[in-house]
C-alpha cells in the first residue's frame, strides 16, 4: 500500500523512496551476512521445533563477534551517541544468545541419549539388584527409595515443562510486537524520505535478537519435554524393578530380627535421651525460678540491672522450652519406633503370605490411623519451626544494637543459641516423621497388593468377611449386650412378620369368630382391639428376647422417649388412653348419633386414636378420642333411639286456643311414627309480640324424628286452613296522631 501511494508522487520521492529501501537491506546484509541466519529464520516460519545445527549457529556467533569488534573500533576517542550504545548492546546480547543455543543443543544431543536409555526396558531382572532372585526386603526398599527420587523428579520436570512453555508463548508475543514495531518504523521512515539508517539497523538488530531468543525458548523448551520424558521412563522402570523384586521376595528370618534389634537399640537409646532431658527441663525450670526471684527483688529504677534480670529470664525460659520441646519430641520417637516395629513385622508377615483379609483389615486400619497422627505432626511441627525462625530473627535484630549491654548481648547470644538446638532437633523430628510416614505408606500399598493377588476364592472370602465386619458392627451396647447391625435388620424382619401375623389374627376374629358369638359390636370391637394390641406386645417382647436386647434398652432410650412426650407426644398417649377408657366405659358405642360442635353424625369406628364420625350429609369426620372425654358431646341415642321433638306454631290474636290445642292434638294423633304411650301433649306457651305461642311435644324413634316433625307441620298447616285459624308472623302496626303541630322559625344574631 506505501508503495502504490509513492509511486503516484513526484519523481523525487519515487527516488529517494528507492534509496531508503536499498540502504536498508544493505545495512542488514553488510552487518548480518550469517550463512546461516535466513535459513535459521524461514525454519522459525515454518515449524518452531526444528533449529539450525550447531555449525550454523557457530557461524552466526562468529559473525556477530566480527560486527561487534568492527562497531567498537569505528568509535575511537569520541563518547558513541546513543544508537550506536544500543547497536553495541543488542550485539552483545546476540553473541550471548547464540553461546546459550549452543549449550543448549549440546544438552538437546545429551537428554535425547539419556530418553533413548531410559525408555530401553530390557534387562529389568538383572537391574533389580544383585544377585538372582529371591530378592530380601532391603533390596525392594532400595528400589522403592529410587522411585521415590524419580517421583520427585517427575513432578520437578513437569513444573519445569510447564514454565519453559509459558517462556516459548512469551518470546513468540514478543517476537511478533518487535516485528510490528519495525514495519511500522520502516513506513515511517519511508514517509519521511530519511537517509538515517541507524534507526533501521537497531531495529532490524532487535528483531534479530528477538527471533534467537525465539528459538532459544524453544530448544529449551524441547529439553524440558525431554527432560520430563525421561523423568517419566525412569519413574516406570524405576516402578517395574520394583514390582518385578516384590514378586521374587523371600522372607528372611535373621533379616527382620536384624531391623528388630536396631529398632531396640535405638529405643534404648531414646529412653536414656528422655532421662537426660528430663533431668535438664527439671535444672532448668529451677534456674527460671531462681531467675524470677532475683527479678523481684530489683528496684524498678535500675533499668540496667532489670533488662540484665530480663534478658536472663529469656534465656533460661527459652533453655526450658527447648528441654520440654526436645523431651516430647523424643516421646514421639519413642511411639514411632513402637509403631515402626509393628510395621515391619506386618511387611515380612505379608511377604510369607496365608495371611487372611480380616487381619489385613485390622493392620491397614491401624496404619491409617498413624499416618493421620503423623500427618498432624509434621503440620504442627512445621508451623513450630517457622514460628522459631522468626523469634531467631527477632532477637538477632535486637542484638544488632551497638547500644546493647554486653551481659544482655551474652544472654541472647546463649537464648539464640537454645533456640538453633531446638530448631535442629525439629528438624531431625521432621525428618524421622517424614521416613516413618513413608514406611507406613509402604505397608498400606503391600497390603492393597496383596489383596489384589488374591485368587478369586480368597476375593470372595475376603468379601464375605467384609461384610461380616459390617454385619457385626456395633451401634451401641445396653448393659453389655452389644445392639449391632445384625441385630437390628433381624428385628425388622421379626417385626414385620409379627404384624402380618397379628393382622391376619385381627381379620380372622371379625370376619369368623366375633360374628358367631352373641356380643354386641362395641364388646366386639373392644375383644378385636385389645387381642391385637396383646399380639404386638407379645411379637415386641419376642424380637426383644430373639436378638438378645435386655428390656433395660428401655431406660437407654426413656430420655429420648421423656422428650418426646413433652414436646407433643402427650396428644398422641392422651388419646391412646382415651380410646380405652371409652370402650370400658362406653359413653359413645358404634352406630350411636352424636352431636359434636353442631354437627349430627353416627359413630362407624372406634380407633385407638381417633374415633370416625359420618354426617348426614355423608361427610366423614375424624375426631380424637381425647375429645369425647374433655368436651361436651350430645349422645343422643346412648340408652335407647327414642327422642322427644318439639314444633312450636304461633297463631293470630283473637283466634280460639282451644280449638288450636285440639287441632294440634288431633294433627299429632294422626302420625303413625309418633308414639302413643307416652301420648303427646300442648304447652299454651306465651303471649309473644306477634302471635299466641303454642309447642306440641311428641315422642318418636330419633331416625324418623326429622321427618315426623316436617310431616306433623304440614297437617297443622292443613287442619289450620280449613278452621280458618290464620298462622301469625312477625308484623309491626304503626299509629300516626293527626293533631297539628306547631312550627316557630327562629334567628340567630350574627356575632
Amino acid at each position: 500500500m506505501a508503495k502504490t501511494i509513492m509511486t503516484q508522487n513526484t519523481p523525487k520521492k519515487g527516488i529517494a523512496f528507492v534509496m531508503a529501501a536499498f540502504a536498508f537491506i544493505s545495512c542488514l546484509l553488510i552487518c548480518w551476512p550469517a550463512p546461516g541466519m535466513a535459513q535459521e529464520q524461514a525454519s522459525l516460519e515454518t515449524a518452531e521445533s526444528t533449529w539450525p545445527s550447531a555449525k550454523e549457529i557457530k557461524q552466526s556467533q562468529i559473525q556477530a563477534n566480527k560486527r561487534l569488534q568492527a562497531s567498537l573500533s569505528m568509535s575511537g576517542q569520541t563518547p558513541p551517541d546513543e544508537h550506536l550504545s544500543r547497536e553495541r548492546s543488542l550485539l552483545r546480547d546476540i553473541e550471548a544468545v547464540y553461546g546459550r543455543q549452543m549449550t543448549a543443543l549440546e544438552q538437546n544431543t545429551s537428554l535425547n541419549k539419556q530418553l533413548k536409555d531410559a525408555s530401553d526396558k530390557t534387562g529389568i531382572a538383572k537391574e533389580a539388584g544383585p544377585g538372582k532372585p529371591p530378592y530380601q526386603l532391603n533390596q525392594y526398599d532400595k528400589l522403592l527409595d529410587d522411585l521415590n527420587v524419580w517421583v520427585g523428579q517427575e513432578e520437578t520436570a513437569r513444573l519445569a515443562y510447564k514454565s519453559a512453555q509459558k517462556n516459548l508463548e512469551d518470546a513468540r508475543d514478543r517476537l511478533d510486537t518487535i516485528e510490528q514495531r519495525a514495519r511500522a518504523l520502516k513506513e515511517k521512515t519511508q514517509s519521511k524520505d530519511s537517509h538515517d539508517t541507524t534507526v533501521m539497523v537497531n531495529a532490524g538488530l532487535e528483531n534479530i535478537l528477538a527471533k534467537q531468543v525465539h528459538v532459544l525458548q524453544g530448544i529449551e523448551y524441547e529439553n524440558y519435554r525431554l527432560k520430563l520424558e525421561i523423568a517419566l521412563s525412569r519413574k516406570i522402570k524405576a516402578e517395574d524393578k520394583s514390582l518385578w523384586v516384590r514378586s521374587h521376595l523371600r522372607f528372611d528370618p535373621d533379616e527382620l530380627e536384624t531391623r528388630i534389634a536396631d529398632i531396640k537399640k535405638k529405643r534404648s537409646e531414646l529412653k536414656k535421651l528422655i532421662e537426660k532431658l528430663a533431668n535438664n527441663q527439671h535444672l532448668a525450670k529451677n534456674a527460671w525460678i531462681m531467675a524470677q526471684k532475683e527479678i523481684e527483688q530489683i528496684s524498678p529504677d535500675n533499668e540496667k540491672a532489670m533488662s540484665r534480670a530480663q534478658a536472663l529470664i529469656d534465656r533460661q525460659k527459652a533453655l526450658q522450652e527447648t528441654c520440654q520441646k526436645r523431651l516430647e519430641q523424643a516421646e514421639g520417637m519413642l511411639k514411632m519406633l513402637n509403631q515402626e516395629e509393628k510395621i515391619w513385622r506386618h511387611r515380612y508377615t505379608l511377604i510369607q503370605g496365608n495371611v487372611d483379609s480380616e487381619t489385613i483389615s485390622s493392620w491397614k486400619a491401624e496404619d491409617e490411623s498413624y499416618l493421620s497422627w503423623i500427618e498432624r505432626m509434621i503440620l504442627l511441627q512445621d508451623k513450630q519451626q517457622t514460628d522459631l525462625q522468626s523469634q531467631i530473627s527477632t532477637i538477632q535484630k535486637k542484638l544488632g544494637d551497638k547500644a546493647i549491654d554486653r551481659k544482655v548481648k551474652r544472654h541472647g547470644l546463649k537464648h539464640i543459641e537454645a533456640l538453633n538446638v531446638l530448631a535442629d532437633s525439629r528438624f531431625e523430628y521432621l525428618t524421622a516423621l517424614q521416613s516413618s510416614r513413608e514406611l507406613g505408606n509402604r505397608l498400606l500399598d503391600e497390603c492393597a497388593m496383596h489383596r489384589k493377588d488374591l485368587r478369586l476364592d480368597k476375593k470372595l472370602k475376603d468379601m464375605g468377611s467384609r461384610l461380616n465386619g459390617l454385619w457385626q458392627y456395633e451401634l451401641w451396647v445396653v448393659d453389655d449386650h452389644p445392639v449391632t447391625i445384625k441385630k437390628i435388620i433381624l428385628a425388622l424382619v421379626l417385626l414385620f412378620i409379627g404384624l402380618r401375623i397379628a393382622k391376619g389374627i385381627r381379620r380372622s376374629l371379625n370376619r369368623r369368630f366375633l360374628p358367631r358369638t352373641r356380643l354386641d359390636k362395641d364388646a366386639q370391637s373392644a375383644i378385636e382391639r385389645v387381642v391385637y394390641y396383646f399380639l404386638l406386645l407379645v411379637i415386641v417382647l419376642y424380637v426383644f428376647k430373639v436378638i438378645n436386647i435386655p428390656l433395660t434398652v428401655f431406660t437407654f432410650l426413656g430420655g429420648a422417649i421423656a422428650i418426646g412426650v413433652g414436646f407433643g407426644a402427650q396428644n398422641l398417649i392422651n388419646n391412646f388412653i382415651s380410646g380405652f377408657i371409652i370402650l370400658i366405659e362406653q359413653p359413645i358405642k358404634i352406630d350411636d348419633i352424636v352431636e359434636i360442635e353442631g354437627n349430627f353424625g353416627k359413630i362407624e369406628k372406634i380407633g385407638a386414636r381417633c374415633t370416625h364420625i359420618r354426617t348426614f350429609d355423608n361427610i366423614q369426620i375424624i375426631v380424637p378420642n381425647s375429645s369425647f372425654l374433655e368436651k361436651n358431646i350430645v349422645n343422643w341415642t346412648l340408652n335407647d333411639q327414642i327422642v322427644r321433638s318439639r314444633v312450636e306454631v304461633g297463631v293470630a290474636y283473637g283466634s280460639d286456643t282451644r280449638q288450636v290445642s285440639r287441632l294440634m292434638t288431633e294433627a299429632a294423633q294422626k302420625h303413625d311414627k309418633i308414639l302413643k304411650n307416652p301420648p303427646p301433649y300442648i304447652y299454651f306457651n306465651s303471649f309473644g309480640d306477634n302471635a299466641l305461642i303454642f309447642n306440641l311435644y311428641f315422642w318418636s324413634l330419633f331416625k324418623d324424628s326429622w321427618m315426623t316433625k316436617s310431616d306433623v307441620r304440614f297437617i297443622i298447616d292443613r287442619l289450620f286452613a280449613q278452621a280458618g285459624i290464620v298462622i301469625s308472623f312477625p308484623q309491626t302496626d304503626i299509629h300516626l296522631d293527626d293533631r297539628p303541630i306547631k312550627l316557630q322559625i327562629s334567628q340567630e344574631e350574627k356575632e
